[in-house]
């Protein structure tokens, strides 16, 4: 499930209307059915002006704003989405992504990012906002929201609602088929469900919960520590189920996706580009364990027990010879970084330009690899030192991608090795009965 943040901001009566990015005197949050007052907008940029009133960027059309980060994947991820259906429905919807001020994020940086994409895609964005943060707050981004041709707020939706189907339906037939979705009051440093923190507070001693998906959750996991090293409470929210295991099963998070079979009736709840919500509300889950403190091989224990009684699943490690892609490298001419060259890397987004891998070291490209990839990739070339490279915009194309290594002192070929999988069986398929539901290596 894909982490996001988000906000929108207005200002909330007439007497702000002047106000952009210096604050009011009052400001609240608006809610659906509140019209967005016509406030100035500042500091935007891939746009014809930097200043604009919300009036003249709306003008009668809707208006979805979409509340980014660069720290943020996901957002960057859907980008590309966003600029297809503004270039096909643009005279209908406006688009506006709303960058809120931050210590990460600041303008040259934000300007760099676009700029590295202007072959892919160029979108308006306000920067170093301040204003509609405060009127429209969220827990997490991508946050979209909606405003209608009469400048009211109506919908906060899931980014993964913007597809042709749905704006078709707003441009040319007034439909609004996104959910309404909410956003609740979590953070994932509390306990989930005490006091208000998503639900009612109650009192417990020991407590394990699992629910399945919970719209307006943001999707998060994390092992909480006490002093001395002792744990606590184990939390996850909106989580995959293979993340549960890998999570319980530190061992089974070093098995990449290239190198993990799945014997399961459903496969596709396993997989990581599923995300419509649909198959959210049929393969997240919400799981939380607290207990007194204890250590960490101790609570994951419980968390094994736990996920026994949960899922009828067994997990073993298991060597089998494969057909596997090597790195290695082809001579002693290696491009190296010029003097500073900035850490970053844009490997992971589906965008259709150029790859590029700066300041680097190899482990990088082989984790994206594992996951892109349908078979295992190796690196055999010992090299320890960061890299920069320029790659095909397209990892998948496996001739291309060699080409590209060829060119920068390293060779991909594909060989035969014996390798250890990750083997996840759907124990309702075993002809056998196995005592044991789990076995570990």
């Amino acid at each position: 499930m894909k982490k996001r943040f988000i906000i929108v901001l207005v200002m909330l009566c007439p007497a702000l209307s002047n106000y952009a990015q210096s604050p009011p005197q009052i400001i609240r949050p608006l809610t659906i059915g509140d019209t967005v007052p016509d406030i100035l907008l500042t500091n935007i940029i891939n746009y014809p002006v930097s200043k604009i009133q919300l009036s003249e960027l709306h003008k009668g059309k809707y208006l979805v704003l979409d509340f980014w980060s660069t720290m943020c994947g996901s957002c960057i991820k859907g980008f590309p989405k966003i600029y297809q259906l503004q270039k096909k429905y643009g005279d209908q919807v406006s688009f506006l992504l709303v960058n809120s001020k931050s210590k990460w994020d600041e303008r040259p940086k934000i300007e760099s990012f676009f700029a590295k994409r202007a072959e892919a895609y160029t979108l308006a964005s306000a920067i170093e906002d301040t204003v509609l943060t405060q009127l429209f707050p969220h827990h997490a981004v991508p946050h979209c929201i909606l405003i209608d041709r009469q400048r009211v707020f109506v919908s906060i939706f899931n980014p993964e609602e913007m597809n042709d189907e749905n704006f078709r339906a707003l441009a040319y037939e007034n439909q609004i088929r996104f959910r309404k979705e909410r956003e609740l009051p979590y953070d994932p440093s509390k306990l989930l469900f005490i006091e208000g923190n998503g639900a009612s507070p109650r009192t417990y001693l020991f407590r394990s919960i699992l629910t399945g998906y919970q719209d307006g959750l943001p999707s998060t996991s994390a092992i909480s520590f006490e002093e001395g090293k002792t744990v606590s409470r184990i939390h996850c929210a909106n989580t995959r189920v293979l993340h549960l295991f890998r999570m319980a099963y530190p061992a089974f998070a070093l098995f990449p996706m290239s190198r993990t079979i799945f014997n399961v009736r459903d496969p596709s709840a396993f997989s990581y580009d599923s995300s419509s919500s649909t198959w959210c509300e049929k393969h997240l889950f919400n799981y939380e364990l607290s207990f007194p403190p204890r250590p960490k091989e101790v609570a994951l224990k419980m968390m094994q027990e736990d996920l026994r009684r949960y899922f009828p699943l067994t997990l073993r490690a298991e060597t089998r010879k494969t057909q596997c892609l090597v790195l290695r490298r082809s001579g002693d001419k290696i491009y190296k970084c010029p003097m500073g060259a900035v850490t970053e890397s844009n490997i992971s987004e589906k965008d259709g330009i150029a790859k590029y891998l700066n300041e680097q070291q190899l482990i990088s490209l082989m984790i994206e690899l594992n996951h892109t990839l349908p078979i295992p990739v190796l690196d055999e070339t010992d090299y320890k030192e960061s890299v920069c490279l320029k790659l095909p915009a397209n990892l998948t194309d496996i001739s291309a991608l060699s080409s590209a290594l060829a060119k920068q002192g390293f060779s991909l070929k594909k060989e035969e090795r014996e390798l250890s999988f990750l083997i996840i069986e759907d124990i309702t398929l075993k002809t056998d009965q196995d005592t044991t539901i789990y076995s570990t290596y």
